[in-house]
């Protein structure tokens, strides 16, 4: 990611993995999220509920999965929220069907700008869903409490996501091509055709939307254009499948960003051949809506 080569200058911006913990400590002590060095991630934010809702309520998201698998990539992964909501439903789907031969892989890319939250965060709160699952619970059934984490755990963890399919990629860093071009999986007879990827909060201020944008619509053209499956595979022909779930406050005050700067931004960055569906709105306080964004030319 971005490199720095004078340590003392904080105006330039730094990759995650040298930010440590105790930056992110202090950063969270007294903001929210601070530019450069914490960007949010070890809080659950609002919209990240409205869009794991989304993927909880509507079974539309998972159409096709067993025939064409799916990448779900989470852009501003921290707590993962949305990701935990369709890993629980992908392993009780696949749980159920783990006789099924030749199926094609389910592939979750979680990034966020913190390794540390990453490390800290975000891939437990995946092995905690996988636990709970197996118990035939749900976090909403934990209100507090410890999982102890034995290396025992953490092989049987790794070894039934292998058996079912599914595999775990983490990134963290700044949006950039760069980071575009480690969200791409390898085109080959094991590509999921399907690529579902996943945004909240993203999108609060002005000078991250551009570089924001960058990254999404080069998910969507590379989702769009994946290969399809050999015969060694059970993958579904037809055209591969991308789209995007991006949750956001209409208007974020103070900061400048919102949903219109946003939808107008997408337009021109894709010169009118993509769209913007909304799929949930949320009243109350300040509005909140879940979008539905793909490229018409490419993902009909």
């Amino acid at each position: 990611m971005a490199e720095d080569d004078d340590e003392d200058d904080d105006s330039q911006p730094r990759s995650s993995d040298q930010i440590s913990k105790s930056h992110i400590l202090e950063a969270i002590e007294s903001d929210d999220l601070k530019s450069n060095v914490y960007e949010g991630g070890l809080k659950s934010w609002e919209c990240s509920v409205d869009l794991a809702g989304v993927l909880t309520e509507d079974r539309q998201w998972l159409n096709g999965v067993e025939e064409r698998g799916v990448h779900a990539i989470e852009l501003g992964a921290g707590t993962a929220l949305p990701t935990l909501s369709l890993f629980r439903r992908i392993l009780e789907l696949r749980s159920q069907t783990s006789q099924i031969p030749h199926r094609p892989p389910i592939i979750f890319t979680v990034a966020d700008y913190n390794i540390d939250v990453l490390r800290l965060v975000t891939i437990p709160n995946m092995l905690l869903t996988w636990a709970l699952q197996r118990q035939g619970r749900t976090p909403e059934d934990e209100q507090s409490g410890d999982l102890d984490v034995p290396p025992s755990l953490r092989d049987s963890f790794q070894k039934e996501l292998s058996e079912l399919g599914i595999s775990i990629r983490a990134i963290s860093g700044a949006w950039s091509p760069e980071f575009s071009s480690l969200l791409s999986t390898p085109s080959t007879a094991q590509t999921p055709q399907n690529t579902l990827i996943l945004a909240s909060e993203t999108i609060y201020a002005p000078n991250s939307l551009a570089p924001f944008l960058d990254v999404l619509v080069s998910a969507l053209r590379a989702g769009s254009g994946a290969v399809q499956g050999g015969s060694d595979v059970a993958i579904a022909q037809g055209p591969a499948r991308a789209r995007a779930l991006v949750a956001a406050k209409r208007m974020y005050f103070g900061v400048g960003g919102g949903v219109d700067e946003f939808v107008r931004a997408f337009e021109a960055k894709t010169l009118g051949d993509g769209f913007v569906k909304e799929v949930k709105s949320v009243g109350g306080g300040v509005a909140r809506v879940v979008l539905e964004v793909g490229l018409d030319k490419v993902d009909p």
